[in-house]
């Protein structure tokens, strides 16, 4: 009974906390997903919310990742950030099975057992999370922004718009392609022609569109990876 009641206390406060955190960016709704309340935490970056994606096991990951990086000074983390979608990804096989859920001693399990005497992830900048929000004006200089409505939306249009891309109609895409990179306006810079979008179209199924349309193409096994040191000593995670 001790126990239940300071964990109780604790969780009381950290809500109590996270309210007046809300309260002072004048946000209504604390589920509500705003990229303003990103903040820092000394040796661990900014935290940032996943808005229900499925995604939080991997942002958990990415954040103990950096961590070890800042705290270890061995890796080559150059005030870069570790891309969770690349760790959900790699969980699963695509970003989109990855956001179905997943666990954090897994994916640290498979980055251990990697042959590389390094471990490998790709960097934010080649995944961009900030990629999903859709972004939609509410008035008087203000924006209805989530990342759930964005991955809703990319479905939507992979369904409707895959069918004239395997027919090479760059045309009849034109609009959509256009008001798709205004909903989403932090797509990758490599979208920002037609050609690219009717290429990511033109994959097989929607989490290949997906992967395609949100990985930038320039980057590879040399170029937008952070190497981080391998686990000497076994690890245990506690749920």
């Amino acid at each position: 009974m001790k126990f239940f009641l300071i964990g109780l206390f604790l969780f009381t406060s950290s809500q109590q906390a996270l309210s007046k955190e809300y309260m002072a960016f004048k946000v209504n709704n604390p589920r509500e997903y705003a990229s303003q309340l990103d903040t820092k935490i000394i040796n661990l970056g900014r935290t940032r919310t996943q808005d229900s994606i499925g995604v939080c096991y991997a942002f958990t990951t990415a954040k103990l990742l950096e961590r070890v990086c800042n705290v270890s000074k061995n890796c080559n983390l150059n005030g870069e950030e570790i891309s969770p979608l690349y760790l959900a990804k790699m969980f699963r096989g695509s970003i989109i099975a990855g956001s179905g859920g997943g666990h954090l001693d897994g994916i640290l399990e498979n980055l251990n057992h990697s042959p590389r005497k390094r471990i490998k992830v790709l960097k934010e900048s080649c995944i961009p999370y900030d990629q999903t929000v859709y972004r939609r004006y509410t008035g008087n200089g203000t924006y209805f922004e989530s990342p759930q409505e964005g991955i809703t939306y990319l479905k939507n249009f992979y369904e409707s718009e895959k069918n004239k891309a395997q027919h090479n109609c760059t045309d009849c895409i034109s609009t959509s392609a256009k008001k798709l990179k205004k909903e989403l306006p932090g797509l990758n810079a490599s979208l920002q022609d037609i050609e690219s979008i009717l290429s990511s179209l033109r994959s097989y199924t929607y989490e290949e569109f997906i992967d395609e349309l949100l990985t930038d193409n320039q980057c590879d096994e040399n170029n937008g990876m952070i190497e981080i040191p391998k686990f000497k000593r076994k690890y245990k995670v506690r749920s």
